[in-house]
């Protein structure tokens, strides 16, 4: 229910206009009210609230479909999201179906159980992949899964696998933001979801169809980059429905990594390492990074300056703005010879005060190390008492409340926000679901 509920404030928060309040509730009661009828095999109640959910908000019943019904299909051996899906693709208009094709040539195929049905599955897909542009229709994903349950079956040659992922790879490809960052903050959810499952297709080909180090180059450029990290469940459901991992996707640079060690040796691009490194900030990572920096460059070479220089250039430069901050004013953009840690927050943000019991005693180490690069600093924004907050649970970090309009020129629109600024006044985002306490420490080097 937790993740039903976080998958459903994600899509609200996408939609053009904000639902809040009773309102909100009883769309996530319906929408649960669907699932449990699903789960008991009712199939007309759960008709009914289908009906009901779509009249509240089409988006979350589209969402509820994508998200959590295909999860039973993979998991419910008793076959009632068969008897539910038939049903509700013989009440679809027309505009539903084509919604729904995708996701209905897949329960079909997951449902077949002779050539016949297979046959006419691959004519029904070769068809959506030419003809299905539907916002909500998630074709892309659906045509992977069901070539799976076609190999499964074995009843997808050589030829047909090779088509199908072809046909992906180009539908994909046609999407204009794959590189380019968008402008409309709403386009970065289907950015995230597109890459992923291009760096998806293209591992297929490499997995499955021929070890081309080209497929293999392509999965790793298009797995989530730092922009995709920052929406957090943009391409969760993709992942977990393809891989079956369940966590945020990360694509695959680390097995692109391991292939150029096993192919090229000392020759493995150190820029390629880096962006490796910087993406996903691991120990192992940062560790593989050093090691070929050495062997192609010495032990003289400063592999602090390399990286830091990296990590700018990767950077987002800051406004100019001034924080008042106890006896000094935080210019946050100016040149400096160290880094900077910025975490805003509020004492109304739950994921917020569930981090700080962590946040505090890294603060404390970080400030009894004498040869620390890193000064930490905390916004707090329209939190209430603070300083009964801050005494009550024994935090010592330093804290300073900023205003609406300060929040706005620093573009704070989610909570916690953590915010790296590198020695030259510019600043990267840590994703909410990244170990941010390893990215801090290798990204630093500390």
């Amino acid at each position: 229910m937790i993740r039903l509920v976080g998958a459903l404030v994600s899509v609200l928060l996408a939609s053009s206009s904000v639902v809040w309040g009773q309102t909100f509730k009883q769309i996530a009661k319906t929408s649960a009210a669907v699932e449990r009828a699903w789960a008991k095999g009712q199939t007309e109640k759960a008709l009914k609230k289908s009906e009901e959910l779509y009249g509240q908000r089409k988006s979350f019943f589209y969402s509820t479909m994508h998200d959590r019904l295909v999860r039973l299909i993979q998991q419910d051996e008793n076959r009632y999201w068969w008897d539910y899906l038939e049903a509700l693709w013989e009440k679809a208009d027309a505009n539903q179906q084509e919604a729904l094709a995708p996701l209905y040539l897949w329960g079909r195929t997951v449902a077949a159980q002779d050539e016949e049905e297979y046959a006419l599955i691959r004519e029904d897909l070769f068809r959506l992949q030419e003809e299905n542009f539907h916002e909500y229709g998630k074709l892309e994903r659906y045509a992977q899964l069901t070539l799976q349950e076609l190999v499964k079956n074995s009843a997808a040659s050589e030829d047909f696998k090779k088509q199908v992922v072809a046909n992906n790879i180009a539908r994909l490809q046609a999407y204009p933001y794959l590189v380019e960052i968008p402008e409309d903050h709403l386009e970065y959810i289907t950015r995230a979801s597109n890459r992923f499952l291009l760096a998806y297709a293209y591992d297929y080909l490499f997995s499955h169809i021929e070890e081309k180090e080209e497929y293999l180059r392509n999965a790793a450029e298009f797995s989530p980059d730092e922009l995709d990290l920052l929406n957090t469940y943009s391409a969760y459901h993709d992942g977990l429905l393809l891989t079956g991992f369940n966590r945020v996707p990360v694509g695959f640079r680390s097995k692109y990594h391991t292939y150029l060690v096993e192919n090229s040796g000392d020759r493995t691009s150190i820029e390629l390492l880096a962006e490796f490194a910087f993406i996903q900030p691991t120990d192992a990572n940062l560790k593989a990074l050093k090691e070929s920096f050495v062997k192609q460059h010495g032990e003289e070479a400063s592999f602090e300056t390399f990286w830091r220089e990296f990590i700018t250039s990767k950077a987002t430069d800051l406004p100019l703005l001034n924080i008042p901050f106890g006896d000094e004013v935080l210019e946050l953009a100016a040149p400096k010879d160290h880094w900077t840690y910025i975490y805003v927050w509020g004492t109304w943000c739950v994921p917020c005060v569930k981090d700080l019991p962590n946040f505090q005693p890294f603060y404390a180490d970080n400030l009894l190390k004498s040869t620390s690069n890193l000064k930490i600093y905390t916004l707090s924004y329209m939190s209430r008492n603070l300083g009964g907050f801050m005494k009550k649970n024994g935090y010592t970090f330093p804290v300073s409340e900023i205003s609406n309009e300060m929040k706005d020129t620093l573009g704070i629109s989610k909570y916690p926000t953590k915010m790296l600024i590198t020695p030259e006044g510019k600043f990267i985002e840590l994703p909410m679901d990244l170990d941010w306490q390893t990215s801090l420490r290798n990204y630093v080097l500390l």
